[in-house]
Parts: C-alpha cells; sequence; structure tokens
C-alpha cells in the first residue's frame, strides 16, 4: 500500500470522534513497535503513552519486518493518525498543588519493593529493644523486601490519575500477655521478641510495642482491661508465620516465671493490611484523602502510568467526611467496557484461546461529566447505538473504538482501527486502554472470558507485553482459578484476574447476585431492564462473516460494539456503579475487596473501626471454612386464613425488625454474659452506685444473657443505630434533591446503608463460615421476633373490637418474620388506612425504642393461598392503586416455564384490578384450548436450567438433553455452565420425563408432539390454587368441559420413541373434505365435481398462505431493525428473544403450506392458483 493509499485509509471525522484506521504489520516481536516509534511511549516502562510523535518528513516511513513472515509492510501513517486521535482522550496531566492534594480514592493495595529503594528515614538504625519504638536494621542487615501501600484514585476536582506510595505502612497483630507475668510485661517482651527472630529471622519484626486493650468478646465486669502486645512485622509473610507460630501453643521459657504459655487467638488480623491501614487511617473505599506534604517520584523511580505519582508517609493523609464535596462521583472518573469475538479455525465448536484467534474487541469509554457541564450527544452515536441522551438525565460522556482483524467498513459514531495481525492488535488494545486510562474496567462475564481468553492468547502468541495495560509497570496481569460457593450461586469455577489501578467490575456477578431471572445472558438482561434486544450471532456463524468482506466484519463489529454499550446502559440503568461505590463508603472497604471477598468483609470492616474508637480488639475465630450453617430457631410464620378478601386487609410492618431488636435490647459481642450467668456478676456498679439485677441484664427469649446500656453500650447496636440514622438522613436528603447524580449517589447510599444494617444479624448467625460467629446474638434476634409477631396479634386482636367501639372485631389473616396483615372489618379503603397507622402507633408505644411498627400498605383485593404464597393488589393511597404485589407465585418464580407465568399474571390481573371472575375463568379456558390444539408459540413452552460441573446423583432432563445434543452435534453441544433451553415431548406411559426432555428447536424442525398433559398439570397446580379460594365450582370446571376434548396431534413426530406412528407412511387427504387420496391429487372424485367448494379452498388456501408471509415478514423486519439494517440477513439465534421459535415456526408453516396445499393444487391447475 502506497503512502498516499496509507493516509487515505483514515476516513471520518476526526474531531467528531469517528474514523478509520488500517494497520497492516505483522509484528515479528511484541516489542517491534517501540522500534517503528521511538518518540512514542507505548506504556512499557514510563506513565505516559504519548511524547511527540515525529515522523520523518512528509513521506510516510516504511519499514519491511525481519524474521520472516511475508514481508508484510507497516504503513505506520495510519497507526500515528490513530493515536493523534486518541490523544484527544487521553487524561491530560494538568498543574496541581503538591502541597495539598484532595483525590478520591479509587482502589487501595500493595506491592514490595526493594529494600535499597526504600526511603531511608523510614528504616531508622537499630539501637537495641526498646518497648514501643521501631526495631529496625542496619544497611547490612535489610530485608530482601518491603511493602508500600499503594493508593490509586482521580484528583477531585480536575480527575487527573494519581499514584500514591505512602511507605511506613507495616503489617501487625496482637496477642495477649499471660495474666501471671503481667507484672513483668517489658521482660516477657523482650522475650517474646528474641524467640520470633531467633524463629522467623533477625529481619522480621519491626515493632513491639506494650499496649492496652479489650477483648471485644464477652463482658466481665471485674476485668475490664488487659495487657497485649502489638507486633508489627516487615511484610506480611513474616506476621503469617508468626501467627501461625501463636495459634499452635506458643511458649516461653523464662528464668523468672518459668513457662510462659501464651493464647492461641491473635487479634486484629481479620482482613488484609491494606484494609486494616486504611481504617487506622479513617479513609472509607471510595472516599476522600487529603494528602500534603507529598514528594514526586523522580522520572527515572516511576513504577505508574498515572499522571502524577507521589510518595508520601501515613500521618501525611487525612481521611474526610462522606459530606458536602466530598460526596460527589468526581468529574473524569473512567470506566471503560470490553467485549471480544473469536472464531474456531478449523472445527465447528465453540472457540478455545489455545488455537482460536480473536478477531474483534470492542471498546467503550464512559466517563462522569457534571450534568451542568454535559456534552451533547453526537447524533450519530444516539442513532446508531443508544448513545448518551440529555432529555433522559444521563452524566456520562461516551467513546467507541472498534479493534478489527482484517479491514472493516465505517460504524456510525465509533472509531475503527484494522490490523492484518491478531499481535498487533492486542498490543494496540493494551496501548489503547493505558492511553485511556480507565479507572474502572467493565464487562458482561469479561473475567472469566473475555479479559482471560486475550491473557491466554497473548501467551500463545509469544506477546507477554500484552499483560501490561494495569497501572504498574513493569508488573504483569496474571490469572488464577479458583472455585467459589456461596449461597446465592452455588458452587462455580471463578478467574482471579488483578489489574493494578483499575478495579474489575463484571456485572454479570452482580446481576447474578443481586436479581432473579430466568436467564443471566446479556440478552435476556436487557431484555428485562433495558427493554430491548440485540442479535445474537452463534459462534459458527462468526467464521463465515469474519472471512466474508468489510461489510461482513462490519456486521460483527456492530454487534461486538453493542455489547459494550449495553453493559455501560446497564450500569446507568440499574445504578451499578453508584451503588457499589456508596456501600465501599458506607462499609469502608474498598471496591474490590467487595466484587471478590462476599459478604463478611463489610461488617468486619465497620465492627473493627468501631472497635478503634471504643478501644475494643477484635480476635480471629477459627472456623470450619464450609457453608453449612448451624440451625437454630428462625422467625414465625403465623398459620395463615386462607381465603380470598374482597375487603381492605391492612399490613403492619416492623422497621427494620432485626437491627432495632440489636438496639432495642443492646445485643452484642461486648454485652453478652456467660452462660449461666456467675453469681458474682448480679450485682455491679454502674458509676452513680450501685445497679440492682433486672436493670443491668436482661435474659432474652432464647434464654441468653446481655448487659443493658445502662451498664455498658454495645458496638454492634452503635454501629446499626448509626446505619440506620445515616439512612434516614440520605433519604430526607433525596427528597429535596433535584439533581440526577447527587440522586443517584443519595439513593444507593440509602440502599446501601439499608443492606449493611440487615447484614449485622446474618454475620453473627454464620457460624461455620464467618469471621466473627456469636450464635448467641442471632438466635436472641430471631426470638425476640417471634414474641413481637405473637404480641403484635394478641393486641390488634384484643384492642380492634366492636366493644371498643370499632367497626369490627379485628382479625390476623397471616404474619410472617416482620409484618402482619389485618382484616379491620372495613370496605373502605382510606378507613382501613386510618385503622392501620392507629394499631401501628398504638403496638409501636408498647415496645421499647427504636422498635417501631409502621402501617406499609392495603392489599385490596388480597388473594391468600397458604404460607408463604399470596397476591394481591396494593394501595399506599385511598385514591387510586399501585400494583399487583405477589410472593411465592409461579409468576416470580424462575423454575416454571413463560406459559404458566403470563397465565398467572394474566388472570391475576383480571381478577384483582378488573375483579371479573368469570372473565379470568375464560381466559384460562380459551388458553388450555389453544394448548390442546398446538396454538401455544414454543416460546412460552420452553424450560431452562444452568448445566452444573458436579455429578448429579439422580437423572435430570437437562442433564439428559445434554448428553443426547452431545451425540448428535459434539461441536455445537452445551457447555458446563451454559443454560440447557427443553421443552417436555409426549412419550409412552409412565416413560421417565428426563427422557422426554428435547431440544425447542428439534422439536419444531421435526414435527415432535409435545407432551401435552405436563404442561396441563403445571398450569392447573398454579391456577387451581387462585381459583379455588375465590369459586371452587368454577376452578374445576377450568380443566374439564368442552374446551379439552379436542386434541391436536402433530403427525411424522420423528423423537427417540415414535410408537405406531414409526411405521405410518406419508398420505394424501382431498383438500376439500379430508378423505383419503392415493393419487395425490388434490381433491376426492367426488369433490373435484364442485367448483364452487374448489374455487372457496383456493382462496382459503391463498388467504392463509399470505397471512402467514405477512406475519413472516413483520419478525423478519423486527429482527433486522434489532441487528440495525434492513439489508442483511437475519442470523440471530437468540433463544431468549420472544419471537425467535415464532420465526422459525411460521417459516415452517409456510414451508408446509406451501408443500401440502399450494405445490399441489398449482401442479393439478395453475390457472386455479
Amino acid at each position: 500500500m502506497s503512502p498516499a493509499e496509507g493516509a487515505g485509509a483514515r476516513t471520518g471525522n476526526v474531531q467528531g470522534g469517528v474514523g478509520r484506521y488500517y494497520v497492516t504489520a505483522e509484528y515479528s516481536k511484541p516489542s517491534d513497535v517501540t522500534e517503528f516509534f521511538p518518540d512514542v511511549d507505548f506504556g512499557v516502562k514510563t506513565s505516559h503513552m504519548f511524547g511527540q510523535v515525529k515522523t520523518a518528513g512528509a513521506t510516510a516511513r516504511k519499514r519491511r519486518l525481519g524474521n520472516g513472515g511475508g514481508g508484510s509492510l507497516y504503513e505506520d501513517t495510519d497507526y500515528l493518525g490513530y493515536l493523534e486521535h486518541l490523544k484527544q482522550f487521553g487524561r491530560r496531566k494538568t498543574p496541581c498543588d503538591l502541597g495539598t492534594m484532595e483525590i478520591f480514592v479509587v482502589d487501595v493495595n500493595d506491592m514490595n519493593i526493594s529494600s535499597e529503594e526504600y526511603p531511608n528515614p523510614i528504616l531508622t538504625k537499630y539501637d537495641g529493644f526498646k518497648t514501643g519504638h521501631i526495631i529496625s536494621m542496619t544497611p547490612d542487615n535489610l530485608v530482601n523486601q518491603l511493602p508500600v501501600v499503594m493508593v490509586y484514585g482521580v484528583t477531585l476536582h480536575t480527575g487527573v490519575s494519581v499514584c500514591l506510595h505512602v511507605f511506613d505502612v507495616f503489617p501487625y497483630l496482637l496477642v495477649e500477655c499471660p495474666m501471671k507475668v503481667e507484672g513483668e510485661k517489658d521482660y516477657v517482651g523482650e522475650l517474646l521478641r528474641q524467640q520470633l527472630e531467633r524463629r522467623l529471622g533477625i529481619n522480621s519484626l519491626a515493632c513491639l510495642e506494650v499496649c492496652e486493650g479489650e477483648t471485644v468478646m464477652g463482658y466481665d465486669p471485674q476485668n475490664h482491661s488487659h495487657t497485649f502486645f502489638k507486633l508489627t512485622f516487615f511484610n506480611s509473610r513474616c506476621m503469617n508465620a508468626a501467627k501461625s507460630m501463636i495459634e499452635n501453643q506458643f511458649t516461653l521459657t523464662s528464668t523468672k516465671s518459668g513457662s510462659i504459655v501464651f493464647s492461641s487467638t491473635v487479634y486484629e488480623c481479620t482482613v488484609p493490611y491494606t484494609l486494616r491501614w486504611m481504617i487506622d487511617r479513617d479513609i472509607v473505599g471510595c472516599g476522600c484523602i487529603r494528602v500534603s506534604g507529598v514528594t514526586e517520584v523522580a522520572a527515572s523511580r516511576r513504577i505508574s502510568r498515572c499522571n502524577y505519582e507521589l510518595g508520601c508517609i501515613s500521618n501525611s493523609i487525612i481521611g474526610l467526611p462522606i459530606e458536602g464535596d466530598y460526596e460527589v462521583i468526581p468529574e473524569g472518573l473512567r470506566l471503560l467496557a470490553l467485549d471480544i469475538e473469536c472464531i474456531s479455525e478449523g472445527s465447528k465448536g465453540f472457540p478455545v484461546p489455545e488455537k482460536d484467534p480473536v478477531i474483534q474487541i470492542s471498546t467503550v469509554l464512559s466517563q462522569v461529566n457534571p450534568c451542568n457541564n454535559r456534552a451533547k450527544p453526537n447524533p450519530d452515536q444516539a442513532r446508531d447505538h443508544g448513545g448518551p441522551n440529555e432529555a433522559r438525565g444521563d452524566i456520562y460522556d461516551e467513546v467507541r473504538i472498534i479493534f478489527t482483524l482484517d479491514t472493516c467498513a465505517p460504524i456510525g459514531g465509533s472509531i475503527v482501527v484494522s490490523f492484518k495481525d491478531e499481535r498487533c492488535m492486542l498490543i494496540g488494545w493494551r496501548d489503547t486502554v493505558n492511553i485511556l486510562d480507565p479507572d474502572i474496567l467493565t464487562g458482561y462475564n469479561f473475567i472469566n472470558f473475555d479479559l482471560n481468553y486475550m491473557l491466554v492468547r497473548s501467551r500463545k502468541l509469544d506477546c507477554p507485553n500484552f499483560r501490561n495495560f494495569g497501572r504498574v509497570l513493569p508488573s504483569e496481569i496474571k490469572v488464577h482459578d479458583s472455585m467459589i460457593n456461596t449461597k446465592q450461586l452455588g458452587m462455580h469455577e471463578n478467574k482471579d484476574i488483578n489489574v493494578d489501578g483499575r478495579i474489575q467490575f463484571d456485572i454479570y456477578e452482580i446481576i447474578r447476585r443481586e436479581h432473579k431471572l430466568k436467564s443471566y445472558s446479556l440478552n435476556n438482561v436487557c431484555s428485562y431492564f433495558l427493554k430491548e434486544q440485540k442479535e445474537d450471532v452463534h459462534y459458527s456463524q462468526m467464521c463465515v462473516l469474519q472471512h466474508g468482506n468489510d461489510e461482513t466484519r462490519k456486521r460483527i463489529a456492530v454487534y461486538c460494539l453493542k455489547d459494550s454499550v449495553l453493559v455501560i446502559k446497564l450500569i446507568h440503568q440499574l445504578s451499578l456503579l453508584v451503588n457499589i461505590i456508596e456501600m465501599a463508603r458506607v462499609t469502608g472497604v474498598p471496591v474490590n475487596l467487595l466484587l471478590t471477598r462476599g459478604q463478611q468483609i463489610k461488617v468486619t470492616s465497620q465492627l473493627l473501626r468501631k472497635c478503634k474508637q471504643q478501644k475494643y480488639l477484635m480476635p480471629q475465630i477459627k472456623t470450619s471454612g464450609n457453608n453449612t450453617e448451624v440451625q437454630y430457631e428462625g422467625a414465625t410464620v403465623l398459620e395463615p386464613l386462607r381465603g380470598y378478601y374482597d375487603i381492605p386487609i391492612a399490613t403492619l410492618d416492623f422497621a427494620s425488625l432485626y437491627p432495632s431488636i440489636m438496639i432495642a435490647h443492646n445485643l452484642c459481642y461486648t454485652t453478652l454474659l456467660p452462660d449461666p450467668v456467675p453469681q458474682s456478676y448480679l450485682i455491679t456498679d454502674a458509676g452513680d452506685g450501685e445497679v440492682e439485677g433486672k436493670d443491668w441484664m436482661e435474659t432474652t427469649p432464647a434464654g441468653k444473657s446481655f448487659v443493658t446500656s445502662k451498664i455498658r453500650r454495645g458496638i454492634l447496636p452503635s454501629i446499626v443505630e448509626d446505619l440506620l440514622a445515616a439512612r434516614k438522613k440520605a433519604k430526607a436528603e433525596l427528597k429535596k434533591c433535584t439533581d440526577p447524580l447527587k440522586r443517584k449517589v443519595l439513593d444507593g447510599r440509602q440502599l446501601a446503608l439499608k443492606v449493611s444494617a440487615n447484614s449485622v444479624y446474618g454475620y453473627t448467625g454464620a457460624v461455620n463460615a464467618g469471621q466473627l460467629p456469636c450464635l448467641p446474638i442471632s438466635e436472641s434476634i430471631t426470638a425476640f421476633g417471634r414474641t413481637m409477631i405473637e404480641f403484635t396479634k394478641q393486641q390488634v386482636e384484643l384492642n380492634f373490637t366492636k366493644k371498643n367501639n370499632y367497626p369490627a372485631d379485628a382479625i390476623v389473616v397471616y404474619g410472617d418474620t416482620d409484618s402482619v396483615m389485618v382484616n379491620f372489618g372495613v370496605s373502605d379503603v382510606g378507613e382501613a388506612m386510618k385503622l392501620g397507622l392507629e394499631a401501628s402507633k398504638l403496638i409501636s408505644n408498647k415496645f421499647i425504642a427504636p422498635i417501631s411498627l409502621e402501617f406499609e400498605k392495603i392489599f385490596y383485593p388480597f388473594l391468600l393461598m397458604q404460607k408463604k404464597r399470596y397476591a394481591g393488589l396494593k394501595w399506599t393511597k385511598p385514591e387510586k392503586h399501585d400494583s399487583i404485589d405477589c410472593k411465592g407465585i409461579e409468576t416470580v418464580r424462575r423454575d416454571f416455564c413463560l406459559l404458566v407465568q403470563q397465565m398467572l399474571d394474566d388472570a391475576l390481573k383480571i381478577l384483582l384490578v378488573q375483579r371479573d371472575v368469570s372473565k379470568a375463568a375464560k381466559l384460562v379456558q380459551d388458553k388450555v384450548r389453544d394448548l390442546l390444539m398446538n396454538k401455544i408459540d414454543m416460546s412460552y413452552l420452553v424450560l431452562s436450567k444452568s448445566l452444573g460441573k458436579e455429578d448429579y446423583t439422580s437423572k435430570l432432563a437437562h442433564v439428559e438433553l445434554a448428553k443426547k445434543l452431545r451425540q448428535r452435534d459434539p461441536t455445537n453441544a452445551p457447555n458446563v455452565g451454559d443454560r440447557v433451553y427443553y421443552v417436555v415431548i409426549a412419550g409412552y406411559k409412565n416413560q421417565p420425563q428426563y427422557e422426554r426432555a428435547e431440544d425447542p428447536l428439534y422439536v419444531l424442525q421435526n414435527n415432535i408432539p409435545i407432551d401435552v398433559d405436563f404442561y396441563l398439570d403445571s398450569l392447573k397446580n398454579s391456577l387451581l390454587r387462585i381459583f379455588e379460594p375465590i369459586n371452587k365450582k368454577l376452578a374445576d370446571s377450568l380443566f374439564s368441559g368442552s374446551h379439552v376434548t379436542q386434541k391436536k396431534i402433530l403427525a411424522g413426530g420423528s423423537s427417540g420413541f415414535k410408537g405406531l406412528g414409526g411405521f405410518i407412511t406419508k398420505g394424501y387427504r382431498c383438500l376439500v373434505c379430508r378423505t383419503v387420496i392415493n393419487d395425490g391429487s388434490c381433491y376426492c372424485k367426488h369433490c373435484s365435481q364442485d367448483e364452487m367448494k374448489i374455487a372457496q379452498i383456493v382462496q382459503e388456501r391463498q388467504s392463509e398462505y399470505q397471512k402467514k408471509i405477512g406475519e413472516f415478514n413483520q419478525l423478519w423486519t423486527q429482527c433486522q431493525r434489532c441487528q440495525e439494517s434492513l439489508h442483511r440477513d437475519v442470523i440471530c439465534v437468540n433463544r431468549d428473544c420472544p419471537i425467535f421459535y415464532r420465526r422459525i415456526k411460521i417459516r415452517k408453516d409456510i414451508q408446509e403450506l406451501a408443500d401440502d396445499s399450494i405445490s399441489r393444487i398449482t401442479a393439478q391447475d395453475p390457472l386455479d392458483w
């Protein structure tokens, strides 16, 4: 390609964020790119990707690469143009006051550096043991590696990236001094130091301090304070070794006291030491810090790509409160969504990274932009991919880049960068990430698939420098396999990939954890939350499109880009980023730890912070580590009075029940008394004189005893009280706030505060897998909850009676955990609301503050089926109802087909909103008839389940079908983790269901009859639960009568079991009277004489054929709009799409109609047609 051609390959409006670049070189080794552009920094050694790009004159340089490879040419004008274009989106190093900087904390982690590079003032000269002083080493005895805390963030007002080295942070733990030698603590401390250095090495212990403290576990009125040794180590390896020694019966030998046995419990080391440091400095995840007295790291010693790289000590850093200017998300915070496409070369199976190339990488950069300074959306972006919409109140700017292997046609609103070599493309993507410098990497299952795939490819292609797209150089990103077992997700395989300085924010894992959906494919998730679909190209089709032309590769590129765009949309729509930031702020935990460490660390962080304030020490408790919890009696569920209530039912709900119980009854580790309570504890001194036992101690309904707040205020009640107060404040501010971004922040905060307050109870009950379990606390909380529900029922029915001048005797029809449902016997919604408010105030006054019973809503009408199963029309205002509220019904359950869910939903709307029982019954009867007559769309009958890795003890339908699909086509069979879609087909009598599970597409293509009885039973069980409480006679008529006497059986089945149908050959019938005809003609001898009937039949067939063609064209056009082109064939295989099976079915109906009727009529008499 000539220089002129190279220059001409760049197309599009550069200033408008669009462009197209071709890069045609094939690198002989990964570092070749630096040979072409020696003046361009590609992020291999320093922080900035761009210097001054210089070209050798006006003519582009051509350089032939050595080492074979066909001698391809590298047209650097193309890549230089791309780099120049990309420059405008990179972060710029704007001047900052290094005297005082305010930084938004993105991530905190640690790294080890050589002791020779460590600042000398930190390592003071060793001068013998002195309690409370640093014990360090002479230069000759320095430990090889020392830790540095790395704080990554952006400046609060300018969005400049910062890497902050904090040098004087060392891991530590505490161990209790044995009581018998507390009087000789300095002497024992010296012995302890000598023993540790003898066993771990002289360069292990940095500092030993003697301090006073109190364990958080239990209340002892006679001995509050104890002596502890705080052991600070030069690195985590030394600390972990010391911890292991202490936990295994650590003993000292003293000439004064003989054998000194230490407790096996260690303290204050339950979290990573970086989080421990944040707690000590009052820094929270995604909070703001003020740094003073920093030193900028010299260019020759820089190890990060951030705009500023600074060094300081801990005392230079102050954590700032989350309020005012420090509570917003800073301008310039950057997300980068990515998605890859790959093809399977030489086989039809799913691509594997060891042998199959990456062909495209989409990258969408989204940056927080204040609402009062928001850039107007690019019209092309908004049209092509649903870009930022000012009217919608978006707060983000976007840049879209697509990397393609081989050429690609231009895409509106996007930068297209094409490569001839996969290694070049990977390096180009790496350089782009480093230029754009995102704070957060995101995608949909991108950690386990996309990112991991690229990393494996880079290793196979001998391209190790690809792995340098973190913020630290020259660290290499590594992949670790792990198995995670959680209650929400069960056992599943996971990849651990740490990209230094950048948060890995995989929204697939978050949505799986927080939402119950039928399918977690990106298509289904977007359909559910965004109400939009996307084209789903099967991986077997990718190879055909890739080896086509510019336009076919553009189709892949649009598809790939949309995946990344949808991820950004989901993040905005569900406020996923805002919510995780607020959770980090509320709990104090960095986002990366929140995403990888589960629920326990949230409460542990809050507990450690409160312990620090009140000088308590938190022990590390050994647990079994499995996820099976010790069972104890849970909440009360009152026996429901089943029935259909056509009068208002008031719902009274305890506000934050379990947190309120903890506060009201002072339930905490620090207030727990021994069981049984020693006699010497029964009277104590509270400071102002003696307090009698009943005033200082309370025994819970579970038989556990705690001291009251008159003696000691518990830590857990204090934590929960602060969280609830903060939530109340956030909700009050939310009502007044008008700024869209701040509203999202406040809503995310109140949600995080609610979740955090409610999770404290679960934290105490996690006996086998928790960090600080305490069964007496969790047992007592649920016991109080049970008595309160029963007391509430008693009080409602005792006070609201005709005898007390109320309209009727109130009856509690149901109660569950924290709410009761009351029938006050009134027919007016407004009157029921007044009575509900009166009852809530009356009963709240009988409980200890802050326990509060609140009126929540009215159900009118209300359908109560059994425990945990009910539905009702919700009213929160007397003028108009809100919505239908269901619990435990198949409309909100994932293990039922769409037919059951849709019919229940439609029936409930008619029953509860229109209140027309007859109309609801007719709807059911019509749908039953349609099912029997094969008029139900296949998508409504599909069931799906995820294919797990473990061996199943019993045969399951989806597992057996997966085996069957592997036999038919091993390359396209579902893999572990995939969802298996199936329908239940007809079979012989008593044939197991797992043998009758079949692929829906296979069923459609082969005319296999479904098992109508199976689906009828599913409908019957669900619908009868709704109709029987309303009208038993009507319920019996739903599945009996004339509408169930007809059944259409599909012919020509080809399932595993054929029965007599296997011996039937295809015959022809008269198109008029349906008499069997042996010669294949259209009409029998009798009907062939009736020209009027023949004309009528021809007209009917014509009309039916044209109707089917019209339906198919509508569906086809709808699919083309989804794929954003009205000129391409539809190849989408999205089985979560509601029209997928309908499109296949109608196309097959057209073909059958043409074969059975049209072709016969045309063959017999073309003029008839």
